[in-house]
């Protein structure tokens, strides 16, 4: 069975400066807004424009659900050709074969595990060749305390072992650098 994902958006709406919203009609009193969603750019089309909105994040991961690079190139070249600054986003948690859960707390990974690093740099790498930005969704957290994980922190408390596991984590799957363009 193929698992589909739903036509779901987040919009993100924020206050500031317009610096990322091409000269176009707008007011001194209007919201800047972005848009955050998985899929169906062309049902939301009509709401982002009466929103004036600019910028849309496409998700390419979550919860096991790949979106495949050919839909990501289309519906990035969909926004693209109309004027939309396009980047690209994840949802770090786990599903179907796609990582590790964590043993502990809500539906997060177990960063410990060698087999969650190498999936998300797997997505992580397939997003690069079709997103020059991309956004981790605040997912990058963990709670898990499986005894891969304790071994692991040896000495730290929880909160010094899941900060530098996160930390070194992030720049191992090439979130914070432009590492995973290359690989």
């Amino acid at each position: 069975m193929t698992k589909r994902a739903k036509a779901g958006t987040l919009l993100e709406l924020r206050q500031g400066a317009r610096d990322d919203v091409p000269d176009g009609p707008s007011s001194q009193n209007s919201l800047p807004c972005n848009i955050y969603g998985l899929r169906g750019a062309e049902e939301i089309l009509p709401k982002l424009d009466a929103l004036q909105i600019r910028k849309v994040y496409l998700e390419v991961y979550r919860s096991g659900l790949v979106v495949p690079q050919s839909e990501r190139e289309r519906v990035r070249d969909f926004f693209v050709t109309r004027g939309y600054r396009v980047v690209g986003g994840i949802a770090t948690v786990p599903g179907d074969d796609f990582g590790v859960p964590a043993n502990v707390g809500l539906t997060w990974f177990n960063w410990q595990n060698p087999k969650t690093r190498a999936d998300l740099i797997k997505v992580v790498t397939m997003a690069a060749k079709v997103f020059d930005d991309f956004i981790v969704d605040d997912f990058l957290c963990t709670g898990d305390q499986s005894a891969e994980s304790e071994a692991a922190r040896g000495e730290r408390s929880w909160a010094d072992y899941r900060r530098d596991l996160l930390t070194e984590s992030a720049k191992a799957i090439g979130c914070f650098n432009s590492g995973a363009r290359s690989t």
